[in-house]
């Protein structure tokens, strides 16, 4: 017997899921409750990057060719 075999699966049902999910919820602050919105914009917008965030320095610039 391998330890796989040994050990019993708990697979919850989806309303126990649904249940723990709204307990763990309930404790949330609305900060917590805010950074973890999903948030659909309707339209998808691209990455926004700083060019300080590429390290080319202050005084260069990325070439776009």
């Amino acid at each position: 017997m391998n330890r796989h075999e040994s050990t019993a699966r708990y697979l919850p049902s989806p309303r126990q899921v649904a249940s723990m999910c709204q307990q763990i919820q309930a404790t949330w602050t609305p900060k917590e409750r805010a950074r973890r919105a999903v948030r659909k914009s309707g339209r998808w917008v691209p990455p926004q990057v700083r060019v300080s965030d590429l390290g080319l320095g202050s005084d260069r610039r990325p070439s776009l060719d």
